[in-house]
């Protein structure tokens, strides 16, 4: 039985976030802050305005595992998983194509933050 967009979602969420491991560490805590400012991020300013926010932390483990699982929740697509390589392909999207990655983005946003608030309890 094939599952819903919003099944895949959750679930992809929920895996990613259990590979982290312990809420205590900072890999864990850093993923969690990059995740809770996402979804705020693009409604401020934008999905490139967001990937950009991801993008000026660089040496961080965090960021680059949630930017993988990021472009991996969003297989539809067909996004690269490298950090910048992601943003040029947004970046250089078609106006539809664009709009419906920043509907999907924010879905599995909030897929993400809710799989971290099930794991910290």
């Amino acid at each position: 039985m094939p599952l819903t967009r919003d099944q895949q979602r959750a679930s992809h969420a929920y895996e990613r976030v259990a590979r982290l491991g312990n809420p205590e560490e900072n890999v864990f805590k850093d993923y969690k802050v990059l995740v809770n400012s996402l979804g705020p991020n693009i409604i401020r300013g934008g999905l490139m305005s967001a990937i950009a926010f991801l993008q000026r932390d660089k040496s961080s483990d965090a960021r680059d595992r949630f930017s993988v699982d990021l472009a991996e929740g969003l297989a539809g697509f067909q996004l690269p998983t490298d950090l910048n390589e992601l943003a040029d392909g947004i970046r250089t999207m078609e106006l539809d194509d664009y709009m419906l990655v920043t509907r999907e983005t924010l879905k599995l946003a909030q897929w993400f933050k809710r799989a971290l608030q099930a794991h910290s309890r």
